[in-house]
């Protein structure tokens, strides 16, 4: 009799975990950590994400994280989305990393602070697919030294 309740409760289990394997809820996140902490202008952070539900809304955010040392206060970003059939959506979006008493902005992690914006909300897409996300530095610098990471969430929009 014991035994029929373990096969039961494993079962159950399995079901719980498919269902909630099968649900409609989509997270995508990524986050790229720079070699040596130096973000080259030229070299923008790419990555591919999937929209399964073109019916289905999103919001997507971006976080960028810098070493406790990082001098400037205000990153400009731009971010490219392009979509399956080639379209490109170009969004700007600057970052204040410190306020105006030159304090850093954010959560700290030890020695790196990460700050978050918004870029698109209750977005949805045109088409299933593959759609490519390009993040950008904008900064007049070559290279922008002491930046720890940039990271992009996409998750369903909730109403």
């Amino acid at each position: 009799m014991r035994f029929h309740k373990y096969i039961a409760l494993i079962t159950f289990s399995a079901c719980i975990f498919v269902l909630q394997g099968c649900s409609s809820r989509q997270n995508v996140e990524y986050q790229y950590v720079f070699p040596a902490s130096i973000w080259n202008r030229f070299v923008p952070v790419i990555d591919t994400f999937s929209v399964s539900d073109a019916e289905k809304a999103y919001d997507l955010d971006i976080s960028f994280s810098v070493w406790d040392n990082f001098e400037h206060s205000l990153i400009p970003l731009q971010i490219i989305i392009t979509y399956p059939d080639g379209q490109e959506s170009v969004f700007v979006k600057y970052m204040s990393v410190r306020d105006i008493e030159g304090k850093h902005l954010g959560e700290a992690k030890g020695d790196v602070w990460t700050i978050s914006t918004n870029v698109l909300l209750n977005r949805t897409f045109p088409a299933q697919g593959d759609y490519v996300i390009n993040i950008q530095n904008l900064t007049q610098y070559y290279d922008l030294p002491n930046v720890h990471a940039v990271a992009y969430r996409l998750y369903p929009h909730k109403q």
